[in-house]
């Protein structure tokens, strides 16, 4: 073990203590806690589960593009 990484180390450790950033951080954490959660109620959809399947297929032969396949799936109906 060699010291050559601790100065790196060490300003990224008091980067993130800056208590000025801890606002932006727990936002950051808030918001990435919503989005995780969002995905994870969407995919559980069976109908979102079946569905996403074929859509992934016709992207993959390329007879969809990723954005309409996207599209389709936000926009299902159970």
């Amino acid at each position: 073990m060699t010291k050559a990484g601790l100065p790196a180390l060490w300003q990224t450790i008091q980067a993130t203590a800056n208590p000025a950033r801890r606002p932006a951080q727990a936002l950051a954490w808030m918001n990435e806690a919503i989005q995780n959660s969002l995905l994870a109620n969407f995919e559980s959809q069976p109908h979102v589960q079946s569905l996403r399947q074929t859509l992934e297929a016709a992207v993959r032969q390329g007879t969809l593009t990723p954005l309409q396949a996207a599209h389709q799936l936000l926009h299902a109906k159970p």
